[in-house]
């Protein structure tokens, strides 16, 4: 039962020869873990591919519409074992390994925080995969329907660098709240530079209120009523 991991030494390592334009040693220690072996649905290449492909619909002029597709093609045809996806290392293999010519397409200029030496929401490929993971819905007839919503701030500043976001019936309520289908994808709270103000301050009263009710323990509509409750005069 294995999967990749690319040691921080090496990746760093790596990264810095491939700054500096020289060829890189990508050569992955295997994990063993008592899972199945990670195996993704098509070739990495094929998946490079199709990313470059859809980042040519797109272009660094809307990253906001290119993330929102790529994060579902990613963990759609990643097909991660949960030791996998919880492994820095096996997120550093993969965005100095296979899916690197995607992220160089991605970011002007590369850094160290984008392939996995840094937080893993500043790293590209872990930061889609966990877009996705976290909203999917397989009850849904588009499973990936809410994954596709919001634009890069909201994702990285309000669900993925946010301890409430582990809840996932509540992520799923803040998507559909923030995001109604009748306003074909415009926020419902608007995004504001101050704490006090808008998503900000919406973020930051979710995150009290997190610290004195178990969200875990409700269902998504009890959480969309704690949201309705809590931005009552945001809106």
């Amino acid at each position: 039962m294995s999967h990749p991991s690319l040691p921080a030494l090496n990746a760093s390592k790596a990264f810095d020869a491939i700054r500096s334009g020289e060829e890189a040693s990508i050569e992955p220690a295997i994990v063993q873990r008592q899972s199945p072996d990670w195996e993704p649905k098509i070739e990495l290449e094929d998946l490079v591919a199709e990313l470059i492909q859809l980042h040519s619909e797109y272009g660094l002029l809307a990253n906001s519409a290119f993330e929102s597709r790529a994060c579902v093609m990613l963990h759609s045809n990643l097909a991660l074992t949960a030791e996998a996806a919880a492994d820095p290392g096996f997120w550093r293999w993969i965005s100095l390994g296979p899916l690197l010519p995607v992220i160089e397409l991605r970011h002007d200029l590369l850094r160290p925080e984008h392939v996995g030496l840094g937080s893993p929401w500043d790293a590209l490929m872990s930061r889609l995969w966990f877009r996705a993971d976290l909203s999917v819905d397989p009850d849904n007839d588009h499973p990936y329907a809410l994954s596709e919503l919001g634009d890069l701030d909201f994702w990285r500043s309000h669900v993925l660098r946010a301890d409430y976001s582990a809840c996932r019936q509540l992520l799923r309520a803040l998507v559909r709240f923030q995001f109604q289908t009748e306003s074909n994808g415009r926020p419902r709270i608007k995004p504001s530079g101050s704490s006090d103000l808008g998503m900000r301050a919406l973020a930051k009263r979710i995150k009290l209120r997190h610290a004195v009710v178990a969200f875990e323990l409700l269902n998504e509509e009890d959480c969309r009523l704690e949201l309705e409750n809590l931005s009552e005069d945001l809106i």
